[in-house]
């Protein structure tokens, strides 16, 4: 009976986090002017300078989640340990520091530990990358079900959504230098004819966001929709993280 309230619970968030979500949507921190050009990798304890989010993730993995009030970049973790005992559910989520904007200064990776007997997925699903402004994380992606992000062999990002049969997305995100937003560099989506719903179109962009107005409408079919998918996927690699086991 826990574990499905806990279902019901993250199923009812993850819908209303849903309504009106874009890929890659985030927002830059006012007054932050971005890097443009490298730096030395710094060499730095980052358990340390990311320790008040790595604290809060490891405190809502063994929460029983009452009450508590869960921000987007934490839907995707609370997703992925429902109904899971607290100490195999810190098995299940883990992280990593990568430099994934390329300034020399390592982001915040929590992702799912993909060999875990207790995980829902088969694959490195990331759940949130953070970067640091000025002395503060900054939440830069956020994924969960139905809006997910894998990392690609190249450093980017695949992004996979949906709202429903007919309405799905998928892209190419990178990150910007400094670590602060996510930079499209491809989106394809579908959405179904306005007068004819048995007809469904692919329609591209630049900008990742679901907006057939400034979108190029294709030529391209189903088939090949899930082929630009498939292609992504064959490029996710798996990430070597610290389960949240081993963190305190």
């Amino acid at each position: 009976m826990k574990k499905l309230t806990i279902l019901i619970f993250v199923f009812v968030l993850c819908l209303s986090l849903l309504c009106g979500c874009e890929a890659g949507k985030t927002e830059t921190p006012q007054g932050f002017t971005e890097t443009t050009v490298p730096v030395t990798e710094v060499q730095a304890d980052y358990e340390e300078i990311y320790g008040e989010i790595l604290n809060s993730t490891y405190s809502l993995i063994t929460s029983d989640k009452t009450g508590i009030k869960i921000s987007e970049a934490e839907t995707g973790i609370a997703e992925a340990v429902a109904g899971i005992e607290a100490d195999k559910a810190l098995g299940v989520v883990g992280y990593t520091f990568k430099d994934l904007s390329g300034d020399g200064f390592c982001e915040l990776v929590i992702a799912d530990v993909a060999d875990s007997e207790e995980s829902w997925y088969k694959s490195s699903e990331i759940f949130a990358v953070y970067g640091m402004v000025n002395g503060t994380p900054f939440p830069v992606v956020a994924g969960r079900a139905r809006s997910s992000y894998k990392l690609l062999d190249d450093g980017t990002f695949f992004y996979e959504g949906s709202s429903g049969a007919a309405y799905n997305g998928v892209g190419n995100f990178r990150m910007s230098q400094g670590g602060t937003a996510l930079i499209c560099n491809e989106f394809y989506f579908t959405e179904p004819d306005e007068t004819d719903v048995s007809k469904v179109y692919v329609y591209k962009n630049k900008t990742g966001k679901w907006n057939t107005k400034n979108s190029e409408k294709t030529q391209l079919t189903g088939d090949e929709f899930s082929d630009i998918r498939k292609s992504f996927q064959e490029k996710a690699v798996t990430l070597e993280l610290t389960p949240f086991s081993d963190y305190k």
